[in-house]
């Protein structure tokens, strides 16, 4: 805050002495005369050889976590949870129920929710991730795409020197979401 600028009065310590706002001596103060405050620190440049060691060991990480996963009958992905939903849509009385059957089986374990085009965000459930599952198959299938996807966005921005804002962060939820309904449709 400044005197000049904000008419404001200020007043001196004990000593008579003014260093600080409206001194004339602070940058605040003396701009118009002077050349201004010193120039900030260089941008942040991130350590790109570092996000690729990180996103790979990331990645890795959910490769074993897949594998993990696959110790168990109650973790697996394919049975029973999609071969019971083949069998059903199997048995259902037209081919469109019986798609419609297996995208349902896919999108309640994944997404919940997603808006009726990948650009209408107005009418997104927000229930994105509601059913999330840690089943094998679903993690190597589904999520490690997905984190691929990021960790090549993340690494982009960085190698491009810009910053990775919520513009670059909508950018790729659009594309996971165009990604996602493919999944769910068995077409990705």
């Amino acid at each position: 805050m400044c005197e000049r600028e904000y008419n404001a009065t200020f007043t001196s310590d004990k000593d008579g002495n003014r260093d600080y706002p409206g001194c004339s001596t602070c940058w605040c103060c003396s701009r118009h005369a002077g050349p201004g405050p010193p120039p900030g620190p260089p941008p942040h440049r991130p350590n790109v050889t570092a996000l690729v060691q990180i996103g790979d060991e990331l990645l890795e990480l959910i490769d074993d976590m897949d594998l993990l996963l696959g110790s168990h009958h109650a973790t697996l992905l394919g049975k029973p949870w999609l071969s019971d939903a083949e069998g059903w849509a199997a048995r259902s009385s037209t081919a469109a129920q019986g798609e419609l059957l297996m995208r349902d089986a896919r999108r309640v374990i994944t997404l919940g929710g997603h808006p009726d085009a990948p650009d209408d965000t107005s009418r997104d459930s927000g229930l994105s991730q509601y059913s999330y599952r840690l089943w094998q198959g679903l993690v190597k299938d589904f999520y490690r795409p997905r984190w691929a996807t990021f960790i090549d966005a993340v690494i982009a921005a960085a190698v491009a020197g810009v910053a990775f804002d919520a513009a670059a962060q909508a950018a790729v939820t659009r594309r996971l979401t165009v990604w996602e309904e493919g999944w769910v449709a068995n077409v990705s």
